[in-house]
């Protein structure tokens, strides 16, 4: 009880501070891919998955329009069924979008269905230990757990602005942490 207090406080905090962002958003969504760690980049026909930004979220595109020039094979969330994982549909940049059940944008249900090995994952908050905060619905959460249980190699990175770190993000047992976050100016790995 007293955990589900505490994170929605600290997303109410995350979610008034990511507001105040100064600073060319589009500009320090660009410096990600000139700071997205080699040794992690995505080869020719790897799955990786993003997310169409919602709110002050960072803009994932252009990181994934740059893999996408690089014949890698791109993604996006879907929401099902709010209490379980994500799955995820093929996703090119020239593809519309249509509404999810969350209100969110996601691919169209004609798309194929794909497993991807990388994930882009938005965030309110993070912690040096790879801890994340989130909206509060799961879904990554489920999502990584499930992926990695059923043995898939599945890299998690977060993506945010450098003013979304904070000393210590609430937690609860079944949170899964990432593997890197990136933000413009450096990379934490936990």
């Amino acid at each position: 009880m007293i955990s589900g207090f505490r994170k929605r406080w600290a997303r109410k905090k995350a979610l008034t501070r990511r507001a105040q962002i100064l600073g060319d958003r589009d500009v320090l969504a660009r410096a990600l891919v000139d700071r997205f760690p080699s040794d992690i980049w995505p080869r020719i026909g790897q799955v990786v998955s993003g997310y169409v930004p919602f709110g002050t979220e960072i803009d994932s595109f252009p990181l994934m329009e740059t893999f996408f020039c690089e014949q890698v094979s791109l993604c996006l969330p879907v929401v099902a069924e709010r209490t379980n994982a994500l799955m995820f549909r093929k996703w090119e940049p020239a593809d519309g979008l249509g509404n999810g059940l969350c209100g969110n944008l996601e691919p169209l249900s004609d798309k194929p269905e794909m497993t991807p090995s990388l994930l882009i994952v938005p965030l309110l908050s993070f912690d040096a230990k790879g801890h994340r905060l989130g909206y509060g619905g799961g879904y990554y959460d489920r999502t990584l757990s499930g992926l990695r249980a059923g043995g898939v190699p599945v890299t998690a990175v977060g993506i945010a602005f450098e003013e979304q770190l904070v000393a210590s993000v609430p937690t609860a047992k079944n949170d899964q942490s990432l593997d890197l976050v990136i933000t413009p100016s450096r990379v934490f790995q936990p």
